[in-house]
């Protein structure tokens, strides 16, 4: 499979110093735990702890279990994290709802303030920055197994608060996996029918720079004052000034990562009792995520025009054929698409994109970077494309 995590995204930039902020400075998550207590009672009036949350929090909000925990304060709760659609921090409404939250017994764990900036850098060299800097390499989060070369994690004390630093390259995250918890899934959809405005302002203004976020966890039991979260945020971001950086445009990130993958087959697992298949277009062997699609299909889906609408122009696919997800490799293809046509991306919500109205999409693929390049096409298409298929090699087992 090709495997992007040597990837340059920084590669013909143009060298910067520092980051400039490009968006507003929000919230877009946080964690907060419920007393098993109150999920008890909760349950005796038929009320989930959603209920609750969603009483707190209101619409445009969605909530994750994570998982049983004892806190020091609350005894044994439950802990959910609770993504946000991106509210400024100075946003009167915050304050209402974490007023709320004592009301209805849910105490808050964390919480994350953000901000996106101009221009790139890599793991590589902000950890030369911080080591220079005064940040001693234990407070260095060591997990480039899990986040790759372009994402970077540092910890901190403000008013004896911990917090957690994050900054990475929030445009190869889109490219390269779409969660952190699923290990094939894709995000590329994003980038042409973004699920936030804000969002899909700050990517445009970005595509010709490149685009860094920075997140900043605060790990208080209640919200800090707006002038103090933004202090927080304002003064890493300044505390960076000197970090080197580059200007490099989407279009350049994504031919570094099409350099990777021009030349490399993918890979396509089917499991014809189920009926369903993963697909695969490319991985990074370092933190062992791809991007593609695992789904099974619907019962009148054809799985060679499924492939076929998902495989590169002129690129091999391998085709594993299996009975079941639990069963012996029955046969082995490689297939090759030999006409000229776009490649159809999976959306965010596991189907073929795009599934709602064209009238959502904003930009193309194109107009965001991802340029027919090598025969690396990308698109979207509200109809189903015939590509026809050629066996090139055929192993039964």
């Amino acid at each position: 499979m090709p495997d992007i995590s040597d990837a340059r995204y920084t590669s013909n930039g143009i060298e910067q110093q520092g980051f400039v902020q490009q968006s507003d400075i929000f919230m877009d998550s946080c964690v907060v735990e419920i007393p098993d207590s109150y999920t008890l009672m909760d349950q005796l009036h038929n009320i989930t702890p959603f209920d609750r949350l969603h009483r707190v929090f209101g619409d445009g909000y969605s909530f994750k279990y994570i998982r049983c925990s004892t806190s020091v304060t609350n005894g044994n709760v439950s802990v959910y994290k609770v993504s946000a659609p991106n509210v400024a921090i100075a946003d009167p409404a915050l304050t209402d709802i974490f007023l709320r939250m004592h009301q209805e017994h849910v105490f808050l764990q964390n919480y994350d303030i953000t901000m996106d900036c101009l221009y790139i850098s890599s793991r590589a060299i902000v950890k030369e920055f911080l080591l220079d800097n005064g940040i001693s390499s234990k407070d260095i989060l060591d997990d480039e197994n899990k986040v790759g070369a372009n994402c970077i994690s540092w910890f901190t004390d403000e008013d004896e608060i911990r917090i957690r630093n994050k900054l990475y390259n929030k445009f190869v995250q889109l490219l390269e996996s779409g969660e952190v918890r699923n290990q094939i899934t894709s995000k590329l959809s994003e980038l042409v029918m973004p699920t936030s405005q804000q969002f899909g302002e700050t990517l445009v203004a970005c595509r010709n720079e490149g685009l860094m976020r920075l997140e900043l966890t605060v790990h208080s039991p209640e919200l800090k004052e707006v002038e103090w979260n933004t202090n927080l945020i304002v003064n890493t971001l300044e505390f960076l000034h000197n970090c080197r950086t580059f200007a490099t445009s989407y279009e350049k990130q994504w031919m570094a990562l099409v350099d990777q993958i021009h030349n490399k087959h993918m890979l396509c697992i089917y499991f014809h009792k189920e009926h369903s298949l993963g697909y695969c277009h490319w991985f990074n062997k370092t933190t062992k995520k791809k991007q593609g699609i695992a789904k099974k299909l619907k019962k009148n889906e054809d799985m060679m025009t499924v492939v076929s609408n998902l495989t590169f122009n002129g690129h091999p696919t391998v085709l594993l054929t299996y009975a079941t997800s639990s069963g012996p490799l029955e046969s082995e293809v490689v297939l090759r698409r030999d006409i000229t046509n776009i490649t159809i991306v999976p959306s965010q919500r596991n189907s073929f994109w795009p599934v709602a109205s064209r009238e959502r999409q904003q930009h193309t693929f194109a107009e965001m970077g991802l340029i027919n390049y090598r025969g690396i096409h990308i698109g979207g298409y509200t109809e189903t494309l015939i590509c026809p298929l050629t066996i090139y090699a055929c192993w039964n087992y």
